[in-house]
């Protein structure tokens, strides 16, 4: 007996969490939205979308400013392995957690400005029209890349007045990227 395909990905308060933003790709609002991700009819994984003041998936707010001037600063520009929507806690919140666990450790804060399905211009839109011109005082910039995200085009997601979540690219040339939806 064929049984109906069931793939794809699932998403409560869609058009609520995830909103397109021309600069890089989409933002993940503060409300959170479960997900379910099914592959080959089964249940892949679940997990949550929730994002930050800034609209990555990092569970602390940041701002550019350092705020702890005794901090080291690194910026974490990834991609699903960073956001990790699909974890109880992203790598980047576990290093953080052990990095205060060890008292003899100075303090560390990872900014992840990691996109889900981010690739290279997704990133270079993130270096230079948000952490460039925002004048984030960072100490570093960790680019974790995991297989084909430096062949990534542009990748833009929507999901406001959508029953599915709308995923997409718009190509290389920073030039012809869209300005609007």
């Amino acid at each position: 007996i064929n049984k109906p395909s069931r793939e794809g990905w699932y998403l409560e308060e869609l058009g609520n969490t995830v909103h397109f933003d021309p600069v890089i790709g989409y933002k993940i609002t503060p409300t959170p939205s479960n997900t379910l991700r099914i592959s080959n009819n089964a249940v892949e994984y679940t997990g949550i979308f929730k994002g930050n003041n800034q609209g990555f998936q990092d569970r602390d707010d940041f701002f550019p400013e350092r705020h702890d001037t005794h901090a080291l600063r690194i910026a974490i520009v990834g991609d699903s392995f960073s956001t990790a929507q699909f974890m109880e806690i992203n790598w980047p919140d576990k290093v953080e957690d052990i990095a205060r666990s060890q008292p003899e450790s100075p303090p560390l804060q990872l900014l992840s400005f990691s996109l889900y399905s981010g690739g290279l211009v997704n990133w270079r839109n993130i270096v230079t029209q948000v952490l460039d011109k925002e004048h984030y005082q960072i100490d570093a910039l960790v680019f974790p890349v995991f297989a084909n995200d430096l062949f990534r085009p542009f990748m833009i997601f929507e999901a406001r007045n959508q029953t599915k979540l709308l995923i997409g690219n718009a190509g290389w040339e920073p030039e012809k990227l869209p300005a609007t939806l």
